[in-house]
């Protein structure tokens, strides 16, 4: 494979003396260019696999050809080695600064340059393969993913059937005067509910994971988010009280938004439910907001979900909304809602991410740290999209 070189140097005997050393090397292409506005020129038709660039040179001297080279993404990436009869460490400091690779001091020796350009040769060959690498690995997890994707959709619908009908018989079950008069059997069948019903629950998770992976067309509609939180604090009343916790919210000043009501729903819940698990019996969740710009400027409005909880190590706070990502250990794993730091299956942080940012928002965290006890607490800020105006 033939390597592309480019000589910069306004000194005729200088590029002769190159020419000379380099074309004893067959596989060398080599390409001059006697000024650097003629480099810059000629840089994106020759596309070098190397530049060796002369310092002196009346016009542009080869630090500002080098500091426009690595300005552009499409030349940052090529090895410049510097040509100068200059032996003063600043300048050497200066090109290094600048992006150069290595510097060849005049007059030129032979072994020297093909040493060093050999050794730069490598390295660029190395990097390329290893990028190559990555590309590929890249692109075979992408697929990964999106077979998981796939996988995780087909297993909720399959799931979804089976499920719906062990609860039609449970419910069959407890309507049953046998059962009814049985306290213990009463009890196992309620049980068996609740499982069913946290079961169905993970299935809906998953089924939103895949289908917002897949970037779903959403159904807009007027949300009123005060009115939502009603409803949502209604279904969590008996989580809230078995651990004690209260919450408190007033967002009735806040106009509607156009958002699709069950995710925005499914939203809350998750934000919230990990406010729960995370936050000791007889802590507080409080839910406020305010009207905001979002980019470009359009209307919309900030939520903010604080808990007075055990808190998050800084390090963690992007990591929580990836997908599976789980604090402490799977011992500590809880299928229940509302166990103290019961750990879930690492969905709910990034279900939230993945809600927001179908809706053109943005989700974050604040915690001073990870203290149980003084309990610092995690505040959940999120945008949402642009407010309903009167005359729509």
């Amino acid at each position: 494979m033939t390597t592309k070189i480019m000589i910069v140097d306004d000194q005729p005997n200088n590029l002769n003396v190159l020419t000379e050393i380099l074309a004893q090397q067959t596989d060398y292409a080599l390409y001059t260019a006697v000024n650097g506005e003629m480099a810059l020129r000629n840089v994106g038709r020759v596309q070098p696999d190397i530049i060796l660039l002369d310092i002196m040179m009346p016009g542009l001297d080869g630090f500002a050809v080098c500091r426009r080279l690595k300005a552009d993404p499409a030349t940052a990436d090529i090895p410049i080695l510097f040509l100068s009869s200059k032996t003063d460490v600043q300048d050497k400091v200066h090109g290094f600064e600048l992006g150069a690779v290595d510097y060849v001091t005049k007059p030129f020796q032979a072994g020297e340059v093909l040493a060093r350009l050999r050794t730069h040769l490598d390295l660029r060959r190395l990097q390329r393969n290893l990028e190559a690498q990555v590309a590929a690995q890249t692109a075979r997890l992408r697929e990964l993913d999106a077979r998981k994707s796939e996988f995780l959709a087909v297993l909720s619908h399959e799931l979804r059937t089976p499920l719906t009908v062990i609860k039609g018989y449970l419910g069959i079950l407890a309507g049953k005067a046998a059962i009814k008069d049985d306290a213990t059997l009463a009890r196992m069948v309620g049980l068996a509910n609740q499982g069913t019903d946290r079961a169905s629950e993970m299935v809906n998770v998953m089924l939103l994971v895949s289908k917002l992976e897949q970037q779903i067309a959403l159904h807009p509609s007027p949300v009123h988010l005060h009115l939502l939180l009603d409803t949502l604090a209604f279904a969590l009343q008996k989580a809230l009280a078995e651990r004690h916790i209260s919450l408190h919210y007033d967002l009735k000043s806040l106009p509607a938004i156009q958002a699709d009501h069950d995710y925005i729903l499914a939203l809350f819940e998750h934000v919230i439910g990990n406010a729960i698990k995370y936050t000791p019996d007889g802590g507080h969740i409080t839910v406020s907001g305010a009207e905001t710009a979002l980019d470009g400027g359009r209307p919309g409005v900030t939520i903010q979900v604080a808990d007075t909880g055990i808190g998050l190590d800084p390090a963690y706070h992007e990591l929580v909304f990836e997908k599976f990502f789980r604090l402490g250990e799977v011992a500590l794993h809880s299928s229940s809602k509302t166990k103290f730091k019961g750990g879930g299956p690492g969905l709910g942080l990034a279900l939230a991410k993945a809600i927001v940012e179908a809706h053109g928002g943005r989700i974050g965290l604040t915690s001073p740290g990870c203290d149980e006890a003084s309990y610092p607490g995690v505040t959940v800020h999120f945008t949402l999209p642009p407010l309903l105006q009167e005359n729509e």
